[in-house]
């Protein structure tokens, strides 16, 4: 009995090696468009919060301000305060999980404050006119802040006006 050894062909290497790379370039493209989507999503999210915040704040008397934070699990959550019982949250909202991240910068700065449970972020406006008011222990009150994806291909960014308290996200 005589077996046939000769292997595979140069064409059909060839042929599965091309296949290999469409492959594995149609996968490291939906991973990059997975975590730029994410964070676009965080950012909505966070600039829609925000809006919320300074609704909220203009509609009520008293302490009014959130706090942007990390959690234990690494998710990326904003916290929302209301009344004379400034120390117990009203609510929290998940902006995100770990992957985005966000970085805010206070005044003129050009270096910004990666956004983690060490350092938050927090949010306070003028109860009368709306304006973006500096967090306790703040020079000066934030005036941008970027969710970048988990690539760093991508950044958002939520640019502040402190006068007015208006936003917008590009």
């Amino acid at each position: 009995m005589h077996q046939d050894n000769r292997g595979f062909t140069l064409i059909e290497l060839l042929i599965v090696i091309t296949i290999m790379g469409i492959l594995a370039a149609v996968i490291g493209i939906s991973l990059s468009v997975v975590g730029s989507a994410r964070a676009k999503s965080c950012a909505t999210k966070l600039n829609t919060y925000i809006s919320q915040c300074r609704t909220s704040c203009l509609c009520r008397a008293g302490n009014v301000y959130s706090v942007i934070t990390r959690d234990s699990d690494g998710n990326l959550i904003a916290v929302y305060y209301e009344g004379s019982d400034s120390s117990t949250p009203k609510s929290t909202t998940l902006l995100s999980g770990k992957g985005p991240l966000a970085t805010y910068y206070l005044g003129s700065a050009e270096t910004g404050t990666q956004i983690d449970s060490a350092h938050p972020l927090t949010l306070a406006f003028d109860s009368g006119t709306g304006a973006l008011k500096k967090a306790p222990g703040e020079s000066d009150p934030c005036t941008k802040i970027e969710i970048t994806s988990e690539n760093g291909r991508r950044t958002f960014t939520i640019t502040l006006v402190p006068s007015t308290g208006a936003h917008e996200m590009h």
